[in-house]
């Protein structure tokens, strides 16, 4: 069977496009390609096929670099401290001043934890302070301070990989009460990765 120079060259084109798509062609596009050596037809469709094909692994292949399957995910919900260690002392003494004689209770659910406190107009002030504060600089974990009558509830969630972080953060108003429980506090944030060079 003799081939034209313009077939020959369709051929050829359908052939790379299918070659290159294997992964993704059924028997059936096996089947196609035969024909194409008696049919006209079957020679244009086997290159559509094939190109279609090759189009699908190229948009696979760019999702394997890293797309994602949902709009707006990102690839890592990492839990990063900013405060340097520096200013953890002051951190530590604004907290304890914070808590002393206002703790009402803390509650702890999946996912998040709650601080309740005596609401008076100076704690109330410090607590939007400080959480605008810890909300810039504790990446992954998000703090809200809402007034409930005479209680100021603290709410802070945080994704699944913050486990660990928001386990340090329920014992905060205990552990800044003198300077071990502190350092202790800050070292359960490190490891949760929660910490400088995580």
């Amino acid at each position: 069977m003799v081939l034209s120079p313009g077939r020959l060259v369709t051929l050829s084109i359908g052939a790379c496009a299918v070659c290159c798509a294997v992964p993704v062609l059924s028997a059936g596009g096996v089947a196609g390609a035969v024909l194409a050596w008696f049919s006209p037809s079957g020679l244009i469709a086997v290159g559509i096929l094939g190109a279609g094909a090759l189009a699908a692994v190229v948009a696979g292949s760019g999702r394997g670099r890293g797309a994602t399957d949902e709009p707006g995910a990102t690839s890592s919900e990492s839990t990063v401290c900013r405060l340097p260690q520096i200013d953890r002392p002051q951190r530590t003494l604004d907290f304890r001043t914070l808590f002393d004689g206002g703790l009402v209770d803390r509650q702890r659910s999946e996912g998040a934890m709650r601080w309740i406190l005596r609401s008076t107009p100076k704690r109330l002030a410090e607590s939007r302070r400080l959480a605008s504060l810890e909300e810039r600089c504790c990446d992954g974990i998000r703090f809200q301070v809402i007034e409930r009558g005479d209680q100021i509830h603290w709410e802070i969630t945080g994704p699944a990989s913050a486990l660990r972080t928001l386990d340090a953060l329920y014992e905060l108003p205990f552990s800044v009460q003198d300077d071990e429980q502190a350092a202790r506090l800050w070292a359960s944030l490190d490891a949760a990765s929660c910490g400088p060079g995580k």
